[in-house]
C-alpha cells in the first residue's frame, strides 16, 4: 500500500495536519473552512484567524495558480496545508506562476516584508481605494493583508518548474510561541504528498464532527479528477472514517490518519490508519482474510446474521462495519500493518475506486 511512517517522522511534533494537493477549485473552500472549525481544537479568536488565512491563501492558489483546461469551470493545480504544531500554527501553499513574473513577484514580496505594520496598513488602504483589480481578481491586496495581519510572519521561495513556470511556495504563520522556531517548510508538505501520490491527507484526531467536511472534500476531489461518482465507493469511505472515530486507541488519537491516494489514471485508493495493539494484529488479519474470502452470497448471509445478532446482543461493531463495506462495494479490503513500537502497530485499511 505505502509506507507512511517515513512521512510521520516529518510531522512527529505536529498535533494536527491537513494537506490537499493537485487539482483545486472554488467549491473546496467552504468544506475546508468547515473542517477547520470542526476539527482543529483552538480558541475562538485563533480559529477565526485560521479561517481567514485558509480562505485568503487558498483563494490565492485558485486565482493565480497554473490553469488546467476544463470545459465547465476554472481549475488550478496547487497545494494547500495547515499544520498545528507544538510551536506554531501555519498555513502552507504551493502553486505555479509564470516564470517571467516570478522575479518581479519575488522582489515585490521581499519589499513588502521590509515594511512596518503601519506602512502595510497605509499601503493596504491606498491599494483598496485605487481599486486596481487585475483579471486574476486582485492587485496583491490579499498578500498585503496577509503580511499586515501576520506582522510580516511569512516565508516564501520560488523554484523552477518543468513547464517553464516557477513554483511559488508560501508559508503564513498564523500563530507562533517563538517566531524563531521553524520546523517545516512548504516543500516538506509538498514532497510528502508527491512522493506518496497523495491528493488528500489528514493526521490528528478524526472526530465525528469532522466526518462531513472531510467526506465533502473527498467527494469533490473525486469529481474534479473525473473519478468514479459511485455511491458505493463514497459509502465505503464514510464507513472507514467512522471506524477510525469509533475504534482508535484513545491515548493515540493524534496519530490517526486518512488519505486519498492516486493509484493510477482515474483510479484512487482511500485508506485510514490508526494504532492498534500488536497482540490484536493476528486476530484482525484472520478476520479480514475471512471477510475477503466470502463470495457475494456469503457476504450477504454473514451480514444479515450479524445484523440479527446485533438486535439480541452486543456484537463487534468494527466487524459489522467491515462487512458493510465489503457488501456495498463488492471489492476486497486492502490492508497492511507497520511496526510502531514493541507494543503497537499501525493498521492501514482501505479500498480502491477501480
Amino acid at each position: 500500500m505505502m509506507n507512511l511512517l517515513a512521512g510521520k517522522n516529518i510531522f512527529n511534533k505536529e498535533k494536527e495536519i491537513f494537506i490537499i494537493n493537485g487539482l483545486v477549485n472554488d467549491h473546496l473552500t467552504a468544506p475546508l473552512v468547515h473542517l477547520n472549525s470542526e476539527s482543529v481544537k483552538l480558541n475562538r479568536p485563533l480559529l477565526k484567524r485560521l479561517s481567514y488565512f485558509t480562505i485568503e491563501c487558498f483563494q490565492n492558489v485558485i486565482r493565480h495558480g497554473y490553469p488546467v483546461e476544463n470545459e465547465k469551470e476554472k481549475m488550478t493545480k496547487g497545494m494547500f496545508a495547515y499544520v498545528n504544531g507544538e510551536d506554531a500554527l501555519s498555513v502552507y501553499t504551493s502553486n505555479e506562476v509564470p516564470i517571467d513574473h516570478a522575479v518581479s513577484f519575488e522582489e515585490k514580496l521581499g519589499d513588502l516584508k521590509t515594511l512596518s505594520h503601519d506602512d502595510l496598513k497605509i499601503l493596504y488602504i491606498n491599494t483598496l481605494k485605487a481599486s486596481k483589480i487585475s483579471d486574476a481578481g486582485g492587485a496583491g491586496l490579499g498578500l498585503i493583508d496577509i503580511l499586515r495581519k501576520t506582522k510580516g510572519k511569512v516565508n516564501f521561495q520560488f523554484t523552477p518548474a518543468k513547464n517553464g513556470w516557477s513554483n511559488f511556495m508560501f508559508e503564513t504563520i498564523v500563530e507562533s510561541s517563538d517566531e524563531h522556531v521553524k520546523r517545516l517548510d512548504t516543500i516538506d508538505c509538498l514532497s510528502f504528498m508527491e512522493l506518496n501520490n497523495l491528493i488528500l491527507y489528514r493526521q490528528g484526531v478524526i472526530s465525528k464532527d469532522g466526518i462531513l467536511p472531510i467526506s465533502q472534500l473527498i467527494s469533490l476531489e473525486l469529481q474534479i479528477n473525473k473519478s468514479t461518482g459511485d455511491n458505493k465507493y463514497l459509502f465505503a469511505i464514510l464507513e472507514l472514517i467512522q471506524n477510525v472515530c469509533d475504534h482508535s486507541l484513545k491515548a493515540h488519537t493524534n496519530e490517526d490518519c486518512i488519505f486519498l491516494k492516486k493509484d493510477k489514471e482515474r483510479v484512487f485508493g482511500f485508506y485510514t490508519g490508526n494504532l492498534i495493539k500488536v497482540s490484536n494484529v493476528k486476530g484482525i488479519t484472520e478476520k479480514l482474510n475471512l471477510i475477503n474470502s466470502y463470495s457475494d452470497e456469503e457476504i450477504q448471509n454473514e451480514y444479515e446474521r450479524q445484523m440479527a445478532l446485533s438486535l439480541l446482543k452486543s456484537v463487534d461493531k468494527r466487524e459489522l462495519g467491515l462487512l458493510k463495506i465489503r457488501r456495498k462495494s463488492g471489492d476486497k479490503l486492502q490492508f497492511q500493518f507497520e511496526t510502531y513500537s514493541s507494543e503497537l502497530s499501525y493498521f492501514y485499511i482501505g479500498i480502491s475506486s477501480e
